[in-house]
């Protein structure tokens, strides 16, 4: 699932060097979006939030499949100009996919919006794989501690050093693809 946000420059989702919140170490390590969810609705720097988990199509909440869709809406204003998202890349121990950790302006800098070519054109370019730095990493995409083979929520062993997020790129057991690569955004004015 997607856990998304529009909220002020004041706030962000997670920071590089950082311990990872709570919230993101669910969305992370088993695709929760619950938790950070709940934490962003009670953010006075979050003007709203919500969660995408089921493809466009679907009948039911599932993790998106090649092909598939996640969509939602944002109604933006000066005050909260900034939208960010996260999404755990499956499989993996914890990594994640989100913009960058301060979000992507929806607002040029005398105020105006953006057009939907511009923000979708920053989103796609800025899009970046993140390791939450919550969980040791397995290689290969075979590991037991990995969604979806693992057990339950929160089985894997501890990264060293504990929660603190980076880029994903900095993983010496394994590379993930290019975010570009394995999503598009599409930004659509209503």
């Amino acid at each position: 699932p997607v856990v998304w946000a529009l909220h002020s420059d004041a706030t962000q989702l997670y920071a590089p060097g950082t311990a990872a919140s709570p919230g993101l170490e669910r969305v992370a390590e088993d695709g929760n979006p619950m938790p950070l969810a709940m934490a962003l609705s009670t953010n006075a720097e979050v003007s709203n939030s919500g969660v995408a988990n089921t493809p466009v199509g679907a009948g039911t909440p599932g993790p998106a499949m090649p092909g598939d869709v996640y969509t939602f809406t944002v109604t933006p204003n000066a005050a909260h100009p900034m939208l960010s998202f996260v999404s755990m890349i499956v499989p993996s121990n914890d990594t994640f996919l989100a913009t960058p950790p301060a979000g992507i302006s929806l607002y040029d800098a005398g105020g105006t919006l953006r057009s939907a070519t511009d923000i979708e054109a920053d989103l796609q370019a800025m899009i970046s794989a993140w390791d939450a730095g919550t969980e040791a990493n397995q290689a290969g995409a075979g590991g037991r501690d990995q969604a979806p083979r693992q057990s339950g929520p929160d089985v894997g062993a501890e990264e060293l050093p504990v929660g603190i997020v980076g880029p994903a790129t900095a993983d010496p057991v394994w590379t993930y693809p290019e975010p570009v690569d394995v999503v598009r955004v599409t930004i659509t004015r209503e």
